[in-house]
């Protein structure tokens, strides 16, 4: 059954609502994955019928997708920056002791 387009959660707003909890948000350079219960108070929803578009959309399991390819992602960059970091580090290094 889709939702009437004059409730309070029509399906624009179910989408971007679980947008925002599948994914999450950057506040002040973090990402922050808001719960049910923070979405519903922060846009003002009716409890029951975001409860229940959480649960038949498997919004937790499209999270828990969602956050281990991010998590894998931070790791790939990270082992990235750590290995750029470390060649001009030990470049730098060996340069300043051929110098000396």
């Amino acid at each position: 059954m889709s939702p009437r387009s004059d409730s309070k959660l029509d399906q624009v707003k179910t989408e971007k609502l679980r947008l925002e909890f599948v994914e999450g948000y950057i506040d002040d350079g973090v990402r922050v994955f808001p719960t049910i219960d923070e979405l519903i108070k922060k846009h003002d929803l009716p409890v029951k019928t975001a409860y229940k578009r959480s649960k038949d959309g498997d919004w937790q399991g499209q999270r828990n997708h969602f956050k281990s390819q991010y998590e894998a992602q931070r790791s790939i960059q990270r082992a990235k920056r750590k290995d750029w970091q470390e060649t001009n580090t030990s470049g730098s290094t060996r340069s300043c002791n051929r110098g000396g």
